[in-house]
């Protein structure tokens, strides 16, 4: 094209923006910033002879640089779909000339010839398809990628509760802690919580059979980390917080899971106790129990912006079977949970009961250990007694 910079824009219509490399930084643009976002809105070239004077040019690449833009190409990138999936740009035309006074060759600023325009539409149209074709591999790459491990998924959750048996290992805040890591492990994302109801005897109540006594089922907990007053440390903690609050309490009390893109836009979101995605959308899960197949708890999951559009002509058919089976991960992933957790009490019930057991043991030995020192007691008693006597008697 021999222009001098030449930019290429990848277009993300789910979170309104696109993003390019920027001296070795990824840098996002809004699509109603600037000629590249109204390329990439409407789907049509522009050619601006003088981008200074256009009042859709973006000045402040220019002014943060030091650049200086004349003319300016924007050709928009359409994949196999005919959808518009980026932009290419292209800076100051130049062209070779010979200096009149030195007669050595110069690079001038030169304008785009018609040719130039043409070549630059062929390229694009490759350029296009092939993103296209680029982009869904890598959806199923990743998709292979999330089988795979929901494979291995069952021996992982396995591993949380070996050693429940051991006191030291006994506790709901390490299997619950365990269960966020193997989470995120499986589903590549860093933002996952789990959260869990109160009580236990929502085990003995099938699903739709009312709702629970009162004072009962009423709150959910979750793990978060804490200062601790004496040693300063960070130590993890149960914080509670009621079931008719955000999204996480909607999702338990309704038993039906939450999709949702932007949650920061979204009335229900508690940004107290609902999972951070930071910027990223929200897979919210029941966990329900293998037994009585009512709510628990629930899973909450931070989405790549990749997936969720809420209109179907913003995603390709690779994109919405990429959302579906990364929804329905999430539920066979809240299954294993389920099972973890509920296996863990009932490990942590038995072993609470062999402690009842051991304690009344150990009372009871006590106390026939007392009747034994008390019965040798009397006895010795009345040994010295009938001593005593006996000398009394020997005494003239």
């Amino acid at each position: 094209m021999q222009c001098d910079r030449v930019t290429l824009f990848m277009v993300n219509h789910i979170s309104h923006d696109m993003w390019t490399r920027f001296g070795g930084h990824d840098t996002r643009i809004s699509l109603d910033v600037g000629l590249a976002g109204w390329v990439a809105r409407n789907g049509l070239p522009i050619y601006i002879d003088d981008a200074q004077m256009d009042s859709r040019f973006d000045k402040k690449v220019d002014s943060v640089t030091g650049y200086t833009t004349n003319n300016i190409l924007f050709i928009p990138l359409s994949d196999q779909r005919k959808r518009i999936c980026g932009v290419l740009e292209c800076v100051n035309k130049t062209r070779k000339d010979i200096d009149p006074i030195s007669q050595e060759e110069i690079t001038i600023v030169s304008a785009f010839t018609t040719e130039d325009k043409v070549m630059a539409l062929l390229l694009a149209s490759q350029l296009g398809i092939s993103l296209g074709h680029i982009r869904e591999d890598d959806l199923r790459k990743k998709r292979i990628c999330v089988l795979k491990d929901a494979i291995n998924a069952p021996e992982l959750f396995c591993s949380v509760t070996q050693g429940s048996l051991d006191p030291e290992n006994l506790s709901v805040i390490r299997v619950v802690e365990k269960m966020e890591v193997i989470l995120q492990d499986i589903l590549k994302t860093p933002y996952t919580k789990l959260f869990f109801l109160e009580h236990h005897e929502h085990h003995a109540r099938p699903k739709g059979s009312g709702p629970a006594p009162k004072g009962l089922e009423n709150r959910l907990w979750y793990i978060t980390k804490e200062i601790d007053s004496v040693t300063f440390r960070k130590v993890s903690v149960k914080k509670f917080f009621s079931t008719g609050s955000g999204i996480a309490g909607e999702v338990v009390t309704t038993e039906d899971l939450v999709v949702i893109p932007n949650v920061l836009n979204d009335q229900r979101y508690n940004t107290y106790h609902d999972l951070n995605t930071h910027g990223m959308g929200l897979i919210a899960v029941p966990i329900r129990s293998p037994f009585t197949s009512s709510a628990i708890g629930v899973v909450q999951v931070g989405r790549a912006d990749t997936f969720g559009a809420e209109t179907v002509g913003d995603y390709t058919p690779e994109e919405r079977r990429a959302e579906r089976e990364s929804v329905e991960s999430v539920v066979e992933l809240a299954a294993q949970v389920a099972m973890t957790f509920e296996t863990f009490q009932i490990v942590e019930a038995e072993r609470e009961l062999l402690e009842h057991e051991r304690q009344i043991a150990i009372r009871d030995n006590e106390k026939v250990l007392r009747r034994l020192f008390q019965k040798w007691r009397r006895e010795k008693e009345a040994e010295e007694g009938k001593f005593v006597i006996s000398i009394n008697r020997s005494v003239p």
